[in-house]
């Protein structure tokens, strides 16, 4: 599991480290897109805590399909904030992605994106 850290406390607001605590045996059952889905969420969640922050999934979220969403309003309730909401969504689709087939190496490239930009790259990825 990847927890992100301010070195004070666990799932802060700009974390600054990640501390990775994976045992063997959750590896072996894990499956590959959920190890995706933690990896890009650590990532983008990274990616926001600093200066310059990208756009959000939050305010674009009355121009993307009906089911993407419904996701940005549940991670945007269920969550701190709209930071946070964005990197639940981006995990969510990074996972969805990788299950659809695309490599990693074109998902991590999504994460750095602005959502409006990601979301008409995903749209030609699937």
């Amino acid at each position: 599991m990847i927890i992100l850290t301010g070195g004070k406390l666990a799932r802060p607001r700009d974390p600054t480290h990640y501390l990775v605590n994976i045992f063997h045996e959750d590896i072996d059952c894990m499956l590959e897109s959920e190890m995706i889905r933690y990896a890009a969420r650590a990532v983008r969640c990274r990616r926001q805590s600093g200066e310059n922050k990208l756009e959000t999934f939050v305010p674009i979220h009355s121009k993307v399909g009906e089911g993407l969403k419904e996701v940005i309003s549940s991670m945007y309730f269920y969550s701190w904030g709209e930071y946070e909401a964005d990197s639940q969504v981006y995990a969510i689709v990074a996972q969805h992605l990788y299950e659809a087939g695309v490599g990693p190496e074109d998902i991590a490239k999504l994460l750095l994106m602005n959502a409006s930009e990601a979301y008409e790259a995903s749209f030609e990825k699937t």
